[in-house]
């Protein structure tokens, strides 16, 4: 299925959504990050969708399951993928299995876009990790245990990504990876995750 050229009516009844998972093929399932309502797991006849496609398309319930109609690659994620492609792909599997399915997250996938649109503010480990630490705050996901001051993170969850990266606190790094770890391993099926590798190579 190609790209669809519509009016401009009904390309204003579009969603936007990132694909952060596709099923086996046979199966034609995907799941989408959806701007507004969540992560949606959908059926579509588009057969050549990738991992990490910001999508135009219309959303439709039929009875149990949803389908995807009328899809529309806007872009693809290709500049941050040039630079870390374990980056971004950590980051999608992440937002795959932490987003329950239904849960509004407009924060989040203003986050990703974020991403996609200013990956040389990404360019280095420490603003990776900051990155990923605004990512799990936004999952509602909080230290267990205060390996850093509790009014730290409340400065993740209230800036802008932008500002959390531009005033990026250096020595607060080692912390956030023992951190960050920590929450990985809450899930339960982390132990299946395949980009957990991301943290080491980024030391």
């Amino acid at each position: 299925m190609g790209v669809t050229i519509m009016d401009e009516s009904k390309r204003l009844l579009k969603r936007h959504a990132i694909v952060l998972y596709t099923f086996q093929k046979s199966d034609n399932r995907v799941a989408l990050l959806d701007s507004a309502c969540g992560k949606v797991v959908c059926y579509t006849a588009h057969t050549t969708l990738q991992i990490g496609a910001h999508i135009e398309y219309q959303l439709v319930k039929k009875r149990r399951h949803f389908m995807a109609h009328d899809i529309e690659v806007v872009r693809m994620p290709f500049a941050i993928a040039r630079d870390d492609i374990l980056f971004l792909h950590h980051v999608l599997e992440m937002c795959y299995h932490f987003i329950p399915e239904g849960m509004v997250a407009e924060d989040i996938f203003a986050l990703i876009e974020f991403m996609y649109h200013n990956g040389e503010m990404l360019s280095n480990a420490i603003a990776k990790k900051l990155y990923l630490s605004k990512l799990f705050i936004l999952f509602g996901i909080y230290p267990e245990k205060p390996y850093i001051n509790l009014s730290y993170w409340q400065v993740l969850l209230e800036r802008p990504i932008e500002v959390i990266l531009e005033q990026k606190d250096t020595s607060i790094v080692p912390t956030l990876t023992i951190w960050l770890r920590s929450c990985i391993y809450v899930h339960p099926l982390a132990h299946t995750f395949k980009t957990l590798e991301f943290l080491n190579v980024n030391e």
